[in-house]
């Protein structure tokens, strides 16, 4: 694509759920759902959101490969992990993958690399793959028998702890060429540990690791871009930054 008239704005959000997604589903139809995102004036990528799956992110390429919504550009992959140990507000972790679609063979590779992801539950060990974690819902709750019931159940205790995430990902060739890691700046990521705490050097250790900030906030922007004090500049450096900082809608429902 050219432009006659130099650079060209685009909006971006890169965290959106869709109907189907694991938890807090808010959605109609997907046809609702098309249908907003058509008539949406300015964005012009999606970051296909979804828990430790791609499943929603494939139906959406599958829909905009049928010529629905063309006025997309481009879908990327946003695999979102809760990951331990829990923050000094009690919360899980939220750090995501935003995984590069330029590769025609992106999905399967995605799905290689979730496989070799495992989280052990009494002496059964479950990768992350929706078989799996249906498995891990069932085993965790026996009294469940309906697969999304399970899947969720299973998504909600598959919770690795950041060393082994950590370990996981670099150890994957494919995917630490082809995606970005994003961290929640909020209360269920790095806002959550109190930087003088017993679980600062734990913060420090995902700030590093990394890519991208999560964040809408203009002083998390400042600091991010070392343009704020010296000494915040000294410190941001020091945990691997200039990083970008994104903020998207996080939207489960129509209505945001």
């Amino acid at each position: 694509m050219s432009f006659v008239n130099g650079s060209a704005w685009r909006r971006w959000d890169l965290h959106l759920h869709t109907p189907g997604t694991i938890l807090n589903d808010q959605y109609g139809t997907w046809e609702e759902y098309l249908r907003a995102v058509e008539n949406h004036p300015s964005v012009k990528v999606l970051g296909v959101t979804d828990y430790m799956s791609i499943a929603n992110y494939s139906k959406l390429k599958t829909y905009r490969e049928s010529s629905r919504i063309q006025n997309i550009d481009l879908l990327v992959p946003n695999i979102e992990f809760r990951i331990a140990p829990p923050t000094d507000k009690a919360t899980a972790i939220n750090i995501h993958l935003l995984v590069s679609p330029e590769d025609t063979d992106h999905e399967q590779h995605i799905l290689n690399s979730l496989g070799r992801l495992v989280w052990q539950y009494g002496t059964q060990r479950y990768s992350c793959l929706p078989d799996q974690l249906m498995a891990l819902g069932k085993a965790f709750d026996p009294t469940i028998k309906d697969g999304v019931a399970a899947l969720k159940a299973g998504v909600v205790q598959f919770k690795v702890d950041f060393t082994t995430f950590r370990n996981w990902y670099n150890a994957e060739p494919w995917l630490r060429r082809n995606s970005l890691v994003a961290v929640s700046a909020g209360t269920d990521g790095l806002s959550g540990f109190r930087r003088d705490g017993g679980s600062a050097a734990l913060r420090d250790e995902i700030t590093r690791f990394s890519h991208i900030i999560f964040s809408g906030r203009p002083g998390e922007r400042e600091f991010w871009l070392c343009q704020g004090p010296t000494e915040d500049q000294t410190t941001a450096i020091r945990l691997g930054g200039p990083k970008p900082c994104l903020h998207g809608s996080d939207a489960h429902e129509i209505a945001k």
